[in-house]
């Protein structure tokens, strides 16, 4: 209703000026005149008002709409309802368009005045109802964690604050990124660069205040969260949104001797000893020792244990033509799973269908085991079979991420 009461401000305010050069030129005459204009013009500013909507449209699209509606307004009053109000049957022709043509550029005139009028009016009068919405105090929203739920959350308190909500967003995080994980297997065999499989949380999030830093604790009690750099951020409201980290169950030597799989870092680890170790294969003469450093073993069957053994699969072989000593029947690749089958996130036939294909290709599997200890060359499963290795990834347990409160 107020960018009515702004609209109807705007095309009286425009009359004034557009009426005294069209009462120079003897087209508004007598008091009925100027009262008939006053009206023409307060529907103009209303109509405009409510189909250009001030200034959330352009300038140029604002004072374009004017100029439309003081055509249409041409062609209603002056080329219709004056003939009538006469007696005489309006004939839209063109000696009646000539006749009333000082009337269609006052009218054209008017429109746009009033859209120019209207554009800044209500420019500012958002402003200040900008800064009445400021100065009522906002809730206070903070958001630990920049990974999927992290970002997602801020985004969805984005849209409630486009929607009038009274929140203060920030987010926190230990990284500067939004990463996909379910790719970091194809960063971890050089068929993705880091860059593709993350974007700035700066522009994932643009409305949300973003903290790069590590949380150090969180009180509860004082509602506040306090960082590592010792930066206190205050909050009505906490979202925990810290992710996960490996759980390995304490198994002996797992947590020393696997590589995890959650990270960028990670990822550009784990390709960095692949390739290490081929070099050292490709030199080395010791039967006992190449078995060591060609065998690759993934513990953990779900997505992305399965694919992290595919892609050291072909990562391993892409790259093998640049290692003469190294034959292509040397390498040893070895799926470990708890369960009675791979994938158990999919159906019972994909997931027969992609075990197939993983044994086409010479990739073993050893299901219903699980891994009981590691070691820097070697996996033991809990039916005592030994498996020479130096490259032991773990995929197979996930636990909440620790997050200390006082």
């Amino acid at each position: 209703m107020e960018q009515l009461g702004w609209g109807a401000v705007a095309g009286l305010a425009a009359a004034l000026p557009v009426g005294v050069l069209m009462a120079t030129q003897h087209m508004v005459t007598a008091f009925p005149g100027w009262l008939a204009f006053a009206a023409y013009a307060l529907v103009i500013g209303l109509v405009l008002s409510a189909v250009a909507r001030g200034s959330r449209q352009g300038l140029a699209m604002t004072a374009s709409a004017g100029v439309l509606l003081g055509t249409l307004g041409w062609l209603v009053f002056s080329l219709t309802l004056e003939p009538l109000f006469h007696g005489e049957l309006p004939t839209w022709s063109a000696a009646a368009a000539a006749k009333t043509y000082p009337e269609l550029v006052g009218n054209v005139l008017h429109g746009a005045l009033t859209g120019l009028l209207l554009h800044f009016v209500a420019g500012v009068w958002s402003l200040k109802a900008r800064e009445r919405r400021d100065s009522v105090e906002r809730a206070r929203i903070v958001v630990v964690g920049g990974g999927f739920a992290g970002v997602a959350a801020a985004q969805r308190f984005e849209r409630l604050v486009l929607r009038g909500a009274k929140l203060d967003v920030t987010l926190v995080s230990d990284s500067n990124f939004l990463l996909f994980t379910p790719m970091l297997a194809e960063v971890a065999s050089g068929a993705l660069e880091p860059a593709h499989i993350s974007a700035p949380i700066r522009s994932a999030a643009a409305h949300t205040t973003f903290h790069h830093g590590r949380v150090d604790r969180v009180d509860p009690v004082g509602r506040e969260v306090v960082l590592e750099s010792g930066e206190v951020l205050s909050y009505d409201h906490l979202v925990l949104a810290v992710g996960s980290v490996p759980h390995t169950f304490d198994l002996p030597g797992v947590a020393e001797h696997s590589f995890p799989l959650k990270n960028l870092a990670d990822a550009v680890a784990l390709r960095n000893h692949v390739l290490r170790l081929l070099e050292a294969a490709d030199r080395e003469t010791d039967p006992r020792t190449r078995r060591e450093l060609l065998t690759f073993v993934v513990a953990g069957a779900g997505f992305a244990g399965t694919e992290m053994i595919a892609e050291l699969f072909d990562l391993v072989h892409g790259v093998s033509h640049y290692y003469p000593g190294i034959q292509p029947s040397e390498p040893r690749f070895v799926l470990v799973h708890a369960g009675g089958r791979i994938l158990p996130e999919l159906g019972p036939e994909l997931a027969a269908y992609a075990m197939e294909r993983l044994a086409a290709r010479g990739i073993e599997h050893r299901l219903n085991l699980r891994v009981t200890e590691a070691a820097e060359d070697l996996v033991r499963l809990e039916n005592d079979e030994l498996i020479p290795t130096r490259t032991f990834v773990w995929t197979a347990g996930n636990k909440p991420t620790p997050c200390s409160a006082r």
